[in-house]
């Protein structure tokens, strides 16, 4: 069975050996663009309709009537 740490040298082996070569900061630029990109379009979306939700919930507290589906849309 292999050792943690003869894993952990074979992953910084793979790396570059050090926390400043260019594969590590690559690697990390990697991950934190990756996750920007992959959390920018939800919150893109999220906000208007979290606004539609809120019209709707508003409008039904306030005595507005039916609850239209279409109202959901209306932060866009």
């Amino acid at each position: 069975m292999v050792k943690n740490s003869e894993l952990r040298a074979r992953a910084r082996e793979n790396l570059g050996g050090s926390l400043f070569h260019k594969d590590w900061l690559t690697a990390v630029a990697v991950c934190l663009v990756g996750s920007i990109i992959s959390s920018f379009f939800p919150l893109l979306l999220a906000g208007p309709v979290l606004f539609g939700e809120a019209v709707i919930f508003l409008k039904k507290a306030r005595g507005g009537g039916k609850i239209v589906f279409e109202d959901l849309f209306l932060g866009f």
